[in-house]
């Protein structure tokens, strides 16, 4: 999965455990280009909707009881022998807008903000996807 790749591009970008004192702090934004319309690929962009494409993606919903793609949404999902909250901060279909906070205690926190646009006459969609990460533990970094 892309957010995988790019944690791993985090860490190993990430200042050395006791360098300082500071927390490992790291930014990323990149284009991804689909080859869908941005009101085909929207609803796919919810922790409900990725269960239709993402393969082993299965998060455990603690609310809406049963799973929704709308703002406020909490899951769990397993990450490297540990256990990820994420909330749903923004579900925005007229913005075509999906914004996350992660947080793996002890670990790190992630905001992931994904906004999409019409490309190549509107037939496709440009993925604008910012990847934001603070480590909160040498393990994080």
């Amino acid at each position: 999965m892309i957010q995988e790749i790019l944690l791993l591009q985090a860490l190993a970008l990430a200042k050395p455990p006791g360098s300082g004192g500071e927390a490992a702090h790291l930014q990323r934004t990149y284009v991804q280009h689909l080859a869908a319309p941005p009101q085909e690929v929207f609803p796919l962009m919810g922790p409900f909707g990725e269960k239709k494409w993402a393969k082993g993606w299965d998060p455990r919903f603690v609310f809406p009881p049963g799973g929704g793609d709308q703002a406020g949404a909490v899951f769990i999902t397993p990450s490297h022998g540990s256990e990820t909250v994420w909330v749903l901060t923004a579900f925005d279909a007229r913005r075509r807008h999906v914004e996350y906070v992660q947080v793996t205690p002890g670990v790190k926190v992630a905001l992931l903000s994904v906004t999409l646009e019409p490309a190549a006459g509107g037939r496709e969609t440009a993925a604008e996807i910012s990847y934001t990460w603070t480590a909160l533990s040498e393990r994080g970094e």
